[in-house]
């Protein structure tokens, strides 16, 4: 398994600086961890903070904020991006060892004890095996709800503890001598009985951790870790109150965001040149921990104002053409009316649509989302013919309908960034044939001539996908 180059740096680099580190968790999963498949859970002696803090933006590392609901203090959640794979790794900076079920209420006065006996992982270091084994059993205790246990003793065989951390548990124990747990116990301070603790390991060995003897356990050990319960019973309350109305409500964000606002950037292009699907892959990538919204502006074929309208002007133009051949020229001239009439209504809907998208854009920026504008109307492109993704009623600039079109384009919030996928015509025309290879060439002449600047960024998208998608994804990096 290939380990992300960027995250193999950043701990080399904490490696090279005096920082007291270890990944203190899960360490059966390091390896998925350092290839960014998953999370990386580092505890830094708090002392350190800002000396840690710096090591990560020196590597290129962003910090990024978790949901209300999710943040605990003394916890940090930073992003690093992989600039030769496009690969993002996820790090959980710990200062402080918190811990539970949702929301999770205990703080564990631990973080020096877990620091001052390591070894080494992959070169990272990791806490002494057993005083991981410790910790888990403890984590998973505290993770156990009371009601799912009161339930699991209706069904005695039932295996209580989850797949995943009898996976680590069975790690832990092939590395530890049971001898040690003791000693490692009393260096915690933290006030757990030393035959309990032993108990349950002989128990989970032995295959007779049933649950109402984890409910014991359970029982026994919040009893004696009461002092490091940072939660009430009420707060633990309004939080599962909280978090089900918004299950029922079906709507607010759940994954992390940028500080303070978000960012919204454009993918231009012309016919052929991957706007869709390196929005869906964009999505999907940063989609992975970050809030993301995909909002398309072009013209909505699917929606049912825009069908309607396509339709009854094409049953207009039917009629207006029968009445030509009939030689009936006022009902011609009437139906004629209606049809541009139609036409009219069609982009002015458009036109709504868009100054929609445009103002949804703006409101999850301020949310800190990250925003992907699919097919975003330029005002570089309004000297077209038929400007791409632009206005079309401009040339009737008397009529109500164009100064209704021209209102609603002038109030369009430009994207912070553009991405314009530049490409030759004859490229983008062998990967998607257009109907009129001169309409392409214009929208090709009118992408290409947009030069690199503040607020746009070029690339080449003739290459092959994986490279022009690499390039891509290095621009949106450098915008978060």
């Amino acid at each position: 398994m290939s380990h992300v180059r960027a995250v193999a740096e950043l701990v080399a680099a904490l490696n090279r600086h005096p920082i007291r580190y270890c990944h203190w968790k899960s360490n059966q999963h390091l390896g998925e961890a350092l290839a960014g498949e998953t999370d990386l859970d580092i505890l830094v002696d708090g002392a350190q903070a800002d000396a840690c803090r710096s090591i990560l933006r020196q590597a290129g590392c962003k910090q990024v904020v978790p949901q209300p609901s999710s943040r605990y203090p003394g916890i940090e959640d930073w992003l690093v991006f992989d600039g030769a794979t496009g690969r993002l790794g996820h790090i959980h900076l710990h200062f402080r060892i918190i811990t539970g079920g949702r929301p999770k209420n205990y703080h564990l006065p631990i973080e020096q004890w877990l620091l001052s006996e390591c070894v080494t992982l992959f070169d990272v270091a990791i806490p002494a095996y057993a005083r991981e084994l410790i910790v888990l059993a403890v984590r998973t205790a505290l993770k156990a709800r009371f009601r799912d246990l009161a339930k699991a003793l209706l069904r005695p065989y039932r295996e209580v503890i989850p797949a995943a951390a009898r996976a680590e548990f069975d790690w832990l124990l092939g590395r530890v001598d049971a001898e040690n747990i003791g000693r490692h116990l009393q260096a915690s301070g933290l006030r757990l009985d030393e035959r309990l603790m032993a108990g349950f390991f002989r128990r989970y060995s032995a295959g007779r951790v049933t649950p109402a003897y984890f409910l014991g356990f359970k029982v026994r050990l919040t009893r004696s870790l009461k002092n490091c319960c940072t939660a009430s019973v009420v707060n633990r309350a309004r939080f599962t109150a909280a978090a089900r109305l918004k299950n029922v409500r079906g709507h607010g964000q759940k994954k992390k965001t940028l500080p303070d606002r978000g960012v919204f950037f454009a993918l231009v292009g012309a016919d052929g040149s991957g706007k869709t699907t390196l929005a869906r892959d964009l999505a999907a990538w940063l989609g992975w921990k970050l809030e993301v919204r995909v909002l398309y502006f072009g013209i909505p074929k699917s929606a049912g104002p825009y069908i309607f309208f396509t339709k009854a002007r094409q049953r207009a133009d039917m009629l207006s053409a029968n009445c030509i051949r009939r030689g009936i020229g006022p009902a011609a001239r009437f139906f004629g009316f209606c049809s541009r009439t139609l036409d009219a209504l069609l982009w002015a809907y458009v036109a709504r649509q868009r100054y929609a998208q445009s103002r949804s854009a703006q409101s999850f920026r301020s949310k800190g989302c990250v925003v992907i504008g699919e097919r975003f109307p330029l005002r570089q492109f309004n000297a077209m013919e038929e400007p791409m993704d632009g206005a079309r009623l401009q040339k009737q600039p008397g009529g109500l309908l164009a100064r209704l079109e021209r209102f609603f384009y002038a109030r369009l919030a430009p994207p912070d960034r553009m991405i314009v996928l530049q490409a030759a015509a004859e490229v983008l025309n062998a990967r998607k044939p257009a109907a009129s290879l001169r309409r392409l060439q214009e929208k090709v002449c009118a992408v290409n001539s947009i030069r690199a600047d503040a607020t746009a960024v070029t690339v080449d998208a003739e290459g092959p996908y994986a490279s022009v998608a690499l390039a891509v994804k290095t621009a949106v990096w450098e915008m978060l």
